[in-house]
């Protein structure tokens, strides 16, 4: 039931005829009072101010009779608080959040884009695992996708992707002329060819094999990225939606392959 049924709920019972059972009365209160605290949490997060303040000033008023009946027995202020009063406040909270909900915007995310929206696992929860500063890019990624910000999205990916490079940069304990942190792609991928050069001149085995294989595959992704992030990079062109989506299958393959023998953690 949303917050709107729950309102046209509650006005209708609170402002049946009051039963002459105090613990009756006192358990309406108690349910409005829960159901403020859940609408201005709510509307907290959406930054409705005016209706939480209203839902906080009408809680503490609940509050307080309450209080009135368990120590009186009855409900002290009644002739100023009576059922009409509270289904008045209700409507009036009602309007208010009304008000502020015409002033918001809102972006309608189509249900074929909603598997990309807010999801830090797109390209796989070994990848989230693996390499948990690239959630964040993933999830924004995803998000810009879903809102058709292809360009955006590519970017995104570009930066998740450079944090498995890295980490598989340190793996291989290669050298550049910088330090890792502000290598960029170019230098990294020449270090890393240049350690798979001398993975090649080893004794053949079954480890080689394997690391061969693992690493080869990597820096292949890594160069086939690399347009991608040299383009998103500069102003002169934006990406298609058909090609952010080969962008997210590429992303998705190096990263799952680098989750299997490398992490940042």
């Amino acid at each position: 039931m949303g917050f709107r049924d729950q309102l046209e709920y509650y006005k209708g019972y609170v402002g049946q005829p009051e039963p002459p059972s105090k613990e009756y009365w006192k358990a309406k209160l108690k349910r409005v009072a829960k159901l403020m605290q859940k609408l201005s949490d709510e509307c907290s997060f959406l930054g409705f101010e005016a209706t939480v303040g209203r839902c906080k000033l009408f809680i503490r008023s609940l509050e307080n009779a309450v209080n009135e009946i368990n120590l009186a027995g009855r409900l002290l202020t009644l002739d100023s608080f009576t059922t009409q009063e509270v289904v008045r406040e209700i409507k009036g909270i009602s309007q208010t959040f009304d008000d502020e909900l015409s002033e918001k915007n809102f972006v309608f995310i189509p249900s074929n884009r909603e598997p990309y929206f807010e999801q830090g696992s797109l390209l796989g929860a070994t990848v989230a695992k693996s390499f948990p500063s690239a959630v964040n890019d993933i999830r924004d990624a995803g998000n810009c996708f879903a809102s058709d910000l292809y360009t955006a999205s590519v970017f995104h990916l570009m930066r998740a992707v450079e944090y498995g490079m890295r980490a598989l940069a340190i793996q291989m304990r290669v050298k550049t002329r910088h330090s890792l942190e502000y290598s960029d792609w170019s230098q990294l991928i020449k270090a890393i060819d240049e350690k798979l050069v001398k993975i090649a001149a080893k004794p053949r085995s079954k480890k080689k094999t394997e690391e061969w294989d693992f690493y080869s595959r990597a820096i292949s992704d890594c160069k086939a990225l690399l347009t991608a992030r040299n383009r998103v990079s500069h102003a002169r062109e934006s990406f298609l939606e058909a090609e952010a989506l080969g962008v997210f299958g590429r992303a998705k393959d190096l990263l799952q392959n680098l989750s299997t023998r490398v992490s940042e953690v």
